[in-house]
């Protein structure tokens, strides 16, 4: 038989060949099918998970200040209930910026200065005279920062406001209930008179949290009239709270947040209008300065309840600025000052001794100051540098869209950097509402900035290709 003789097909060999190809369509019909369903699920759980993030956010904001886990920790937990709700937050923040990242680092790429300094904090526990501490702290650092970066991509600054006026509202309930039911937790002894502090480890972040509250409930009032009565009534809550926490920092700070209100109404005027006002408001505020200035031991004495060296403060600024310049450059390391022995002496010689019997961790009652004893001359560079062209861009913002949102973010900051000139610190902490603010203000005023000028591009371009154009070249 010659070989290139073909043999006819058998006819069973037909039938399987047949059967292996029905076979096979079934497999990729059916992973056809298992895609299609997997890619619905996913697409499920993101949605869920959407729902939940807002949820998420309130919880790690109130965790990040409102809820005090040191000495005075209102829930009293042990320390590994304590250790394991701080782990919770490093995977819960993961999840939350899983789905963003790409964004986020073009954020960072964006926002050059804020990661510089977020570097040094990293990196500081090479130099720090606490490095372990330094290298834990800096994690937690990074978690929150990453947590204002997320906030400004995924919500808008009307949600944004929104979320801060949930967690200013619930911590002034939580600490209403505190207060009447476990006064025990919710009042600081003090002389001559008890202070409310709420949920919070003391008074001064329980004023300073219920006056970010009456500040934003304010500026919620006064854009939304649907629910304004109840926004109202928040405010007023917040102002009962600060009023009995005795916080006359956060009070004062209340009174200049209110009186710059009329700013907002200010940039919408005509030319003239708006010149007169603005000289107005020169002649005004340096009237108030030069009262201030004549009577300034009038006011830190007998309004204020503090003698002439802010109760204590400014031998300790002298001190830490002492030890600041044996190393100007780098400083002590992120958080490794006051928890080296390098601290021992001030803490020994000072007021702050008081720390080492409550077992807490003292600071320079001054956000600049304590930044400059962590990370020198160069990081307090860096954080000015950036807060700077913040400001900067801040003002830009609120002068061209004169939108509501854009002054609260002008209040806030300016909340943020006074609350450091005498009381608590906000610059780059482990563990601060504050920061996760100042955050996300940076990256959605580069937002917005980028938003306007795209749409001026935008209107250049439709402009330039309009028919009337076309017609008249």
């Amino acid at each position: 038989m010659d070989s290139t003789t073909q043999t006819p097909p058998n006819r069973e060999t037909g039938e399987r060949d047949c059967n292996d190809i029905l076979f096979l369509a079934g497999w990729i019909r059916w992973l056809e099918a298992s895609a299609i369903r997997g890619t619905m699920l996913k697409l499920e759980v993101r949605k869920t998970f959407g729902k939940l993030e807002p949820l998420l956010v309130v919880l790690l904001l109130l965790y990040a200040e409102a809820i005090d886990f040191g000495p005075s920790n209102p829930l009293n937990l042990p320390g590994n209930i304590q250790q394991l709700l701080n782990q919770l937050t490093y995977p819960i923040v993961g999840l939350l910026i899983l789905n963003r990242w790409k964004q986020m680092v073009a954020m960072i790429l964006r926002d050059p200065l804020l990661w510089v300094l977020l570097t040094l904090v990293m990196v500081s526990f090479v130099w720090s005279a606490s490095p372990s501490i330094s290298l834990d702290e800096s994690k937690a650092c990074l978690r929150i920062t990453l947590l204002g970066v997320f906030i400004a991509l995924r919500f808008s600054l009307q949600d944004q406001i929104r979320l801060v006026g949930w967690v200013c509202g619930i911590a002034a309930v939580l600490s209403l209930i505190s207060v009447v039911v476990f006064p025990e937790y919710g009042i600081q002894p003090g002389i001559p008179t008890d202070f409310w502090k709420g949920i919070y480890g003391h008074k001064q972040n329980f004023g300073r949290m219920m006056t970010l509250g009456i500040i934003t409930f304010v500026v919620l009032a006064l854009s939304n009239r649907k629910h304004r009565g109840f926004l109202w009534l928040a405010a007023g809550l917040c102002f009962m709270l600060l009023w009995f926490a005795s916080s006359k920092t956060g009070l004062m700070l209340l009174a200049l947040a209110v009186s710059i209100i009329p700013l907002k109404e200010l940039v919408k005027q005509h030319y003239r209008t708006k010149a007169l006002l603005l000289v107005a408001s020169v002649l005004i505020a340096g009237s108030v300065a030069f009262l201030l200035f004549t009577h300034l031991e009038t006011i830190i004495v007998d309004v204020l309840g503090r003698t002439m060296d802010l109760s204590g403060r400014l031998p300790i600024w002298t001190e830490v600025i002492k030890k600041g310049m044996e190393r100007p450059w780098l400083g002590y390391g992120y958080q490794g000052f006051w928890t080296s022995e390098e601290s021992s002496i001030i803490l020994r010689s000072t007021w702050a001794i008081e720390s080492v019997f409550s077992k807490t961790r003292f600071h320079s009652h001054n956000g600049f100051i304590d930044l400059f004893i962590q990370l020198g001359f160069i990081g307090l560079g860096v954080f000015i540098l950036h807060l700077t062209v913040l400001s900067l861009k801040l003002l830009t913002l609120f002068h061209v869209s004169k939108t509501t949102e854009s002054f609260w973010m002008l209040q806030i900051l300016i909340l943020m950097v006074l609350f450091n000139l005498s009381e608590t610190i906000t610059i780059v902490p482990a563990n601060q509402i504050f920061w996760i603010l100042y955050v996300s203000l940076s990256t959605s005023v580069t937002l917005q900035l980028s938003q306007i000028e795209d749409a001026r591009k935008m209107t250049r371009q439709l402009r330039w290709y309009s028919p009337t154009t076309s017609e008249a070249v």
